[in-house]
């Protein structure tokens, strides 16, 4: 628009965009190298600490730990009152409220099935001094080694967890998707947008 009377080519248009969406995909790859490299060194973590045990939780800490460019530090794993845990580097539930406010501890990962006053304390402890607080479930588990989704519904003051088939699942069903939304998509551009230019 600076220069009055330019014409532009119709093949500089999509040039164009071409440019455009390498040099943000670049950038974005990038960047994303970059932030994990960053982890990896140490800086830019979350730190966490855990209550409770169960497999999933086993599951999630081996994985954390073998990922240092995920940004996680375990600071603490805190046993629930009358709970058989394996090992002996479990910290009493009790002093969980100096140790996360002397730790600075980010986020509070939950891993006990019967949900008892306890909980309700560290969960509310949480809630008042901005600490994340995520539950790790087996049943979640579960559920994710199904075919379903999970989809969190509010229904009034009760939390409702949905069950939504996934489609697509096995890789014909993805591949015929895929070349449907292909062939579609061109059509639409060769004869809906081919009267608009």
């Amino acid at each position: 628009y600076l220069i009055v009377g330019m014409d532009v080519a119709r093949e500089v248009v999509p040039l164009t965009f071409a440019i455009f969406i390498l040099l943000a995909g670049s950038v974005r790859v990038i960047l994303l190298l970059l932030i994990r490299r960053y982890r990896a060194a140490g800086y830019n973590f979350k730190r966490i600490v855990t209550v409770g045990s169960n497999p999933e939780m086993t599951r999630f800490l081996a994985e954390v730990d073998g990922h240092p460019e995920y940004g996680y530090r375990l600071k603490g794993r805190f046993k629930v009152e009358g709970m058989e845990v394996p090992g002996d580097n479990w910290i009493i539930l009790n002093a969980f409220d100096r140790f996360v406010i002397e730790n600075r501890i980010d986020e509070v990962y939950i891993a006990t099935s019967p949900m008892n006053r306890r909980i309700d304390s560290v969960i509310r402890f949480c809630s008042m001094n901005n600490i994340m607080v995520k539950f790790v479930s087996e049943f979640v588990q579960y559920l994710n080694d199904s075919s379903f989704k999970l989809r969190f519904d509010q229904n009034g003051t009760t939390t409702l967890i949905s069950m939504v088939p996934v489609k697509y699942r096995n890789f014909m069903d993805r591949l015929t998707k895929r070349i449907f939304d292909i062939l579609f998509s061109s059509v639409v551009i060769v004869l809906v947008l081919s009267w608009l230019i």
